[in-house]
């Protein structure tokens, strides 16, 4: 729950503005005694992600978030989700994987406000760059990101498009 201030005309307004905001959302502003409150609760979006059996290899189970793309409010309420859920943890940078990391990565950026790192495959940023290498389900391979991106006090949010297993 987020309080909105006092029993005032400015909370009463205010109130009425966040009706009208969520009122096509599953967030609720209700009062209650003498305080305006908003309760958010969290979409489900299990209809816009597929499953891909054995994809891209024998044995994997690939879980694709792309068909969410297609549906610009739940994309939209999707990413309010992704803020709410990590508003509290002192975000100050946010680090999208290639490739369709980096749909929903910038748009959790832009919306945060918050600075977009990029994590590439090798050879595609220029200047220096900081490499990891690294064993997954089905082979291996490495990831790049450019030279003094982060800092060591940095808290990264980290977007990646696929839910997979413990290689991932």
């Amino acid at each position: 729950f987020e309080s909105i201030s006092r029993d005032d005309e400015q909370s009463k307004k205010n109130f009425c503005k966040m009706q009208l905001m969520f009122s096509s959302s599953k967030n609720l502003a209700q009062k209650y005694g003498n305080r305006y409150v908003l309760q958010y609760k969290m979409h489900d979006y299990t209809k816009y992600i597929e499953s891909c059996r054995d994809f891209p290899e024998k044995g994997v189970l690939f879980w694709d978030f792309t068909p969410l793309l297609q549906y610009p409010a739940a994309l939209g309420n999707a990413i309010l989700d992704i803020m709410e859920h990590f508003k509290n943890k002192k975000i100050t940078k946010i680090a999208a994987i290639e490739s369709k990391g980096f749909t929903i990565g910038a748009a959790i950026a832009y919306a945060m406000k918050k600075p977009l790192i990029l994590i590439r495959k090798p050879h595609l940023i220029p200047g220096e760059v900081i490499s990891e290498q690294f064993v997954k389900e089905y082979g291996s391979g490495e990831y790049q990101i450019k030279r003094g991106s982060l800092k060591h006090d940095d808290s990264v949010l980290i977007v990646y498009d696929i839910m997979a297993g413990p290689g991932a």
